[in-house]
């Protein structure tokens, strides 16, 4: 006993010798807790990213313009309209009880549109959770409206909360993606329509929730048949099938839901030439997976226009350039690099008309 009871004064006294060491270290300024300190643990309990507490963050609508340009090829204009968009909302021009911005981005598959919402969500809002994607494609029916603000009382799930409410009452600052709107039932587009109005909803609990730091992003393809040929798909004036998607949008969603998004942007298809820089940035992006991985790759000049002519156009737009690298050279690549594991030189050639990998 007398043995543990020293070692335990032992512990005791550097304990205190410890932590007079500390004391003295955050007496001197250096350690002292700063305005930044106190930010950055608010930021990390609330899900509210530092930039928006400090509000000195205008200058990232200008950069994301300059972002969306570079990575989302051959839709300029639409970006132009987005840029307008939450510039007004920046500067104040909007009622603050409502969502940032909404905004319905029509066209057919394939040519930027989730990739966009992404993009904007990444660079507007840094904290974690930034990004909520909704497939309303699984909200057809009328109880759909349950799984987004919960279950009534005595009904299954009804303690869980909405999958909606939920994720919009932890992450107040994000960015939220109804992907297929045209697909959801009307007691869904009815919830829709509440939140572009009032900027709120009530859960099942009776708790409302507060939709004035988010930004709405719907998408749609009502009018895509129009603007895609069955060959190729990529070959319309971007005037025109502009025009003719948003004569079927307009057409297609009621008025009083068209009347309260902020902006209406049609996308339009893609041409050979934006395929072709979409099929360089892609191989180029592979190249780079390739050299973390401690392997050098190279390729004929050749290549981007061979898998150009490999693609099979349809009305899965740009997706298809992924398939067609996956089918043609990724495949290649990776029977290389199992039968050879050691390799960290390869090129990527045409040899009888055929891709091969040397």
């Amino acid at each position: 006993e007398k043995d543990f009871i020293r070692k335990m004064e032992n512990l005791v006294k550097r304990y205190q010798k410890v932590t007079e060491k500390l004391f003295n270290k955050w007496k001197d300024s250096k350690y002292r807790i700063k305005q930044a300190d106190i930010l950055e643990v608010v930021a990390d309990k609330t899900n509210i990213p530092i930039s928006d507490l400090k509000k000195q963050d205008s200058h990232k609508i200008k950069e994301l313009k300059t972002i969306l340009n570079n990575k989302v090829i051959g839709q300029s204009n639409q970006i132009e309209q987005i840029y307008k968009c939450l510039v007004r909302a920046k500067a104040g021009f909007r009622n603050d009880k409502k969502p940032i911005a909404s905004m319905l981005f029509a066209g057919p598959t394939g040519v930027g549109k989730t990739m966009t919402a992404k993009i904007i969500a990444k660079n507007l809002f840094v904290n974690k959770n930034n990004f909520c994607f909704l497939d309303l494609s699984e909200y057809t029916d009328q109880t759909s409206v349950n799984k987004l603000i919960g279950s009534s009382p005595g009904y299954i799930g009804y303690d869980k909360g909405g999958l909606l409410t939920e994720r919009v009452k932890r992450n107040p600052y994000c960015l939220i993606l109804f992907d297929e709107v045209q697909k959801a039932h009307q007691d869904v587009l009815f919830l829709l329509l509440q939140i572009l109005e009032e900027g709120k909803i009530s859960d099942s609990s009776g708790n409302t929730i507060d939709f004035s730091n988010t930004i709405i992003v719907m998408t749609t393809n009502v009018g895509s048949e129009s603007v895609i040929t069955p060959t190729i798909g990529f070959n319309k004036e971007g005037k025109n099938s502009m025009n003719d998607i948003t004569t079927s949008v307009k057409k297609f969603f009621p008025s009083d839901l068209l009347n309260r998004i902020d902006e209406i942007i049609p996308f339009t298809p893609l041409k050979e030439d934006q395929i072709k820089i979409i099929i360089d940035k892609e191989l180029d992006k592979f190249k780079e997976n390739l050299q973390n991985n401690k392997i050098n790759i190279g390729y004929a000049k050749s290549i981007p226009e061979y898998v150009y002519n490999k693609i099979q156009f349809n009305n899965f737009g740009a997706r298809q350039v992924l398939k067609t690298l996956q089918r043609e050279i990724q495949t290649l690549v990776a029977e290389k690099i199992l039968d050879e594991p050691r390799t960290s030189e390869m090129k990527i050639c045409i040899r009888n008309s055929k891709i091969c990998v040397i």
